[in-house]
Formats: C-alpha cells, structure tokens, sequence
C-alpha cells in the first residue's frame, strides 16, 4: 500500500478508525489505515503497560448493548446488557472482518509526521515510511492525561500521587491503606466499585460536582431490572426532551437511580451538587457507586483547598490523612504528527465538529463525547456523514456556508453548556447532534413514509428505545431487518407507559419536587442541619433509622438489579 495513491488515509484503529474506514470503503473509497498497536481496538484493546491508555480488568461498558450496537451490525444474542470490554473488542474486531476492514490496516506502524503537497497528504511513519492519499482522518483518541500526578493541588502531598490511566487492577502495596480518589468521572466509579473492600477507607472528591444516572435497574419495583438507558425512544424524547432537563420524566431518573424522589441531580448528596441543568453537563451513568455511599463505604467530598504532607483540606472546612492519592481527572487530545496550523485548538471552530473549514480534506472523528448515551452511536453517525461528504455523494456545502453553520452551531453549544467546565468544545447532546448529522445525508427516519409501508413499523420507530438501526429505515435494503432489530429491542420496555410522562408535565410535578429538593438541600447546609448530623447523625438510632429507609432501596436496586455476571471470555 506504501507509493500507492489513496482516496483516504485513517490514523488510529480504534472504534473511531475502524469505523471511519468501514464507511469510506462503503462509499467506494480507497483507505489505507495506521495503527500503532499491533491489533485494533484502541482503549478497549486491554494492555498491562500504565503507558498505555486502556480499560482496567474489570471494565464494562457503561452504556447498554442496545444504545451502543453498529446500525447494521446487532450485537450476538450472547452478549451481556453492558458487555465486559473483552466482549466489546471481539464485537469490534468481528465487525472489522465482516466488513473487511482489516485488509486495510497496518499495524505496528507509528505515525510521526503529516505534511501537505499541492491537493495531497504525505503522511510519515517511524520506519521513514510515506502514505499519501487525498484526505485524512483523524481518530487517535483523548489519550493524554490533563493533569499530571505532581501538577495538581497535590503537588505538596507527601504520598503516592497516581493518574488513573496507570490503574489496571488493586495494587497490593494499598492494602487496607486510606484513599483519595480525585474527579468525579465514570472511571472514579469504577476504581471506588472495585476498590472499596481493598483499602481502609476511600474519600471521593468531586470538587465541580457531578450527575449521575444508574445503568440498571427497576423502573418500578414490581417488574424486572433492565438497561435503564432503554427509556430512549422518540415518544419519551418528544414528550420530554432531554435538551430540556427531561421534563415530566427527571424524577423516574431519580428515583431508579438512588431510590428517592429527591435526589436531586442523581444523588441528593450536598458535596457533590452544582448549578447545571440535568443533561447540560457530562452524566456519570456508574450511578450504582452511590449505594456505596448510602452505606458509607465511600465518603463524598466536594473541593480540595491544600495539602500539607499526608493532609488534605477540604472546602467545607474538614480535612483527613490519606495514604494514596488517584487522579481521574480526564483526558485530552494531542496532535503531535501535525502542522501547527491544523491542529484544532476548538474543535467549535470544525465544521459540526468534525472538518477544518480551511482544508475540508482533513477531518477529526471520535473526539465528540455525548452527556449521555454512548459515544459509539455518534462515532458512527461521525463516520456516515463524513463519508458521504468525501465521496461527494452528499455534496458539502461552501467554505461561507460552512462557517455560517459553524458558528451558529459554536453559540449554540456554548450557550447550552455555558454552566458547565467539562470541554464544551467536544460534548454535545446525542439527539441534537446525531439527529442533525442524520437529517444532513437523508438517513434520519421518514417516518411518513414508513406509515404507509407498515402502521406496525412505524409505531416501532416511536416506541423502541435508541438504537441506531433507527438510521437504516430510510434504506430498502436495510430496513426489514432493522425493524426486527428495533423491535426486538422494544420488547419489555414501558413504551406505551411513558405517555403518563406528558399528564405529569401538565401537572408540574417535576417543579414541584424540584422545589422540595431545594429545600432539602438547605436545610442539609445550614448550620443547624450541620449540626444536627455532627451530634446525632453517627448514634445507633439515627443509624437504625437509615438502615430502614434504605431497605427499599436494597430490595429494588442492589441485590437484585446488579448487573448480570460476564462469562469467561476467550480471546
């Protein structure tokens, strides 16, 4: 493939890279892909070096099967709800042999520089190497931590200081050690689900607070757990939008996610809230961690102030000795093989996110995180409009009226996110941006038509929960087969239930509990109720009186609405 003239070059072989290659392939282009690993998968390609970004032991996937399968490539009837990260490499790496993406990858092969000569890309590697093609695409992934260990508030703490990308498993030196754990993110979850019974005691910092939502559960009590993130279909998106805080519907979120109507932004505990409107800022959806702290396995902390030695201060005034300290505080991107002048600084400044509107021969895919839902649904929609855009198939607009769009598009998202601090140039809402994408190159659902092909079909496309099948309707040669998919997706979830939704908007009562838990918050920060809990809120009874009122919350959703256990997996 070296000296040969590519339609395009990929760099990465992740999710992002593979995906990108299958749909250029689709659209009849010519694709030469570099990978740097010796095999795809990027993250989820699990690896024992702390150098390398990647899932821990233990990971699974934090969105269900059912939001996070390819459009036309359903996930097996064998894997699990949130499939274990082994499970999600042999999905990937068996949809790259379907589609025959392998062909085109190579392996081993680090890229070191990109240069641009007349109308083609040079692309170099460390073997001195040269692809050339006439666009490129960018899918190397946030792998760069954003905060080194000793960069931090901890640079004067005496112990230990550990990003989470070197985290792979317990580390047998902590044992029954004190642990602080730094950044409030679905990783955080993670390392305090597995490490709780290892160390002596886990302080959790969140210090931007932080929503959460839980995987699995009941949505009521009498019926069985299931994915929570399949309450996602149109009917539910349209009574109660999601870009709206949820309206009718953000108490249920609640109330499956810590058993109370007043939990308010998931968790109802006073460290950890903040300003931001419910889906206007990045949702941990590790949402089960919070029984931990119910059961005061994890104590949650807001801010830090300073750290003296082993000391750490915290905001509200309180401080505690730690052993260890683990930083997950996120990741960015970094473009060291590119010119300077094509690096994105703002990736509000690419069109949708995605093309330099200087050179729209260059594109950046993956790097887009939605609040909620999965990441690979807007990978793949990435993916399918760029691809069309390349080919010509779609014909991409001018550079005027792609700056135009871009910036209506940069004031949108920066007044949706305006009370966030997570990256608002790489997070959006996934209806709002993946809906846009769709309606671009004709694959969001004619729902019209589909009336007068099939009245069943159609109630289908409304009531199923998110799946991106719902994106092959369009097409006659996918569309049979992605109804049965979308339907088999339907199967036991409320759809119909959810119209309840729109008599509970009429009644606002979701304004309602927002007013009592804004009372309850006050009355958790005010001096007497600080008080109250210093003196009482540790004696037997008051503890007696906990015990009880979680008993519903223990029946509903741990003992039985954990996740299904993973089978051995061979690889």
């Amino acid at each position: 493939m070296k000296g040969k003239v590519h339609d395009v070059t990929v760099i990465g072989a992740g999710w992002s890279g593979v995906t990108a290659t299958k749909y250029m392939l689709e659209e009849g282009l010519s694709v030469v892909t570099l990978e740097r690993r010796d095999h795809l998968g990027g993250l989820w390609y699990y690896s024992d070096d702390p150098s390398e970004k990647s899932v821990m032991k233990r990971t699974r996937a934090t969105s269900s099967a059912t939001v996070s399968e390819m459009s036309d490539y359903p996930m097996p009837e064998s894997m699990t709800e949130f499939p274990h990260h082994k499970q999600m490499l042999q999905y990937l790496r068996s949809y790259a042999s379907h589609f025959g993406v392998l062909p085109c990858i190579v392996f081993n092969t680090t890229v070191t520089g990109v240069s641009k000569e007349g109308d083609l890309w040079q692309v170099t590697t460390v073997n001195s190497d040269v692809y050339t093609s006439k666009f490129l695409v960018v899918c190397t992934g946030q792998t760069i931590p954003l905060t080194g260990p000793k960069e931090t508030i901890f640079k004067n703490f005496s112990g230990p200081v550990h990003h989470a990308k070197e985290i792979r498993d317990l580390m047998p030196e902590y044992k029954n050690e004190r642990l602080l754990i730094f950044g409030g993110g679905e990783t955080a979850a993670d390392i305090c689900s597995e490490w709780y019974d290892h160390v002596s005691v886990i302080y959790w910092s969140s210090p931007r607070g932080q929503h959460f939502f839980r995987g699995y559960g009941r949505v009521l009590p009498f019926l069985k757990p299931i994915a929570l993130d399949k309450a996602s279909s149109w009917i539910v998106d349209n009574i109660s939008p999601y870009h709206k805080s949820k309206p009718g519907f953000n108490w249920i979120c609640k109330w499956t996610t810590n058993g109370s109507l007043l939990a308010y932004q998931g968790h109802g505990i006073p460290e950890w809230k903040n300003n931001t409107p419910l889906m206007h800022q990045f949702v941990n959806k590790n949402g089960h961690v919070l029984d931990l702290v119910d059961y005061i396995k994890v104590v949650p902390k807001g801010a830090i102030t300073e750290c003296r030695g082993k000391t750490v201060m915290f905001a509200d005034g309180s401080s505690s000795e730690f052993d260890v300290v683990i930083l997950s505080t996120g990741y960015t991107e970094s473009f060291p093989f590119l010119p300077e002048d094509k690096r994105p600084r703002d990736f509000l400044k690419l069109h949708k996110q995605i093309i330099n509107n200087d050179d729209p021969t260059l594109a950046f895919v993956g790097f887009i995180r939605p609040v909620l839902f999965s990441v690979f649904g807007v990978v793949e929609m990435q993916s399918r409009w760029l691809s069309k855009m390349f080919s010509g198939s779609v014909q991409m607009k001018s550079r005027a009226d792609r700056i135009k769009e871009t910036n209506s598009d940069a004031r949108f998202w920066k007044e949706y996110f305006k009370t966030t601090v997570q990256p608002r140039d790489k997070t959006v809402e996934f209806f709002l941006y993946v809906n846009g994408l769709a309606k671009q190159i004709g694959v969001y659902p004619n729902r019209s038509k589909l009336f007068k092909r099939s009245i069943y079909g159609w109630y289908v496309s409304l009531a199923a929960p998110l799946n991106s099948s719902i994106f092959r309707l369009n097409d006659e040669e996918h569309a049979t087969r992605a109804l049965v998919n979308l339907d088999k997706h339907r199967k036991g979830t409320l759809a119909l239930f959810y119209f309840s939704f729109f008599f509970l908007r009429i009644l606002h009562f979701t304004e309602i509990l927002s007013v009592l838990e804004s009372i309850k918050y006050r009355i958790q920060t005010s001096k007497v109720g600080k008080f109250c809990y210093k003196v009482v809120g540790q004696t037997r009874i008051v503890r007696l009186i906990d015990w009880i009122w979680c008993i519903p919350k223990r029946i509903f959703f741990d003992n039985r609405s954990k996740l299904p256990a993973v089978l051995p997996i061979d690889m």
